[in-house]
């Protein structure tokens, strides 16, 4: 279902970040994973940039018009500070992205 979302339209976001998700029933509880990356990859975005961060949101199909909107829009306030971005593509281990996130 993510793949089937990529293709629907782009999903890196540009600033070396993106942001797949998709709804599905076999999704027993909506999740996100986050991962930054060593190395670049390459992604379909809006800036033409590669990819270092990937936010990735598995979504239980009856969040889709609920939990899946918060989500998004929580991590759009968070995206929209340049602080953050930096701070999100230096991050090294887990207990320093959870930091990030609550601290932020």
């Amino acid at each position: 279902d993510i793949y089937l979302r990529e293709s629907e339209g782009v999903t890196g976001i540009g600033e070396g970040i993106a942001i797949p998700h998709g709804k599905s029933i076999a999704v027993k509880d909506t999740t996100v994973a986050i991962a930054t990356l060593k190395n670049e990859i390459e992604w379909e975005t809006l800036d033409g940039e590669n990819v270092k961060v990937v936010i990735l949101f598995a979504v239980k199909d009856t969040d889709a018009t609920t939990t899946h909107i918060v989500l998004l829009q929580k991590v759009a306030t968070l995206l929209a500070r340049d602080t953050f971005i930096k701070k999100l593509k230096n991050i090294n281990t887990k207990d320093e992205l959870y930091d990030l996130i609550i601290n932020s």
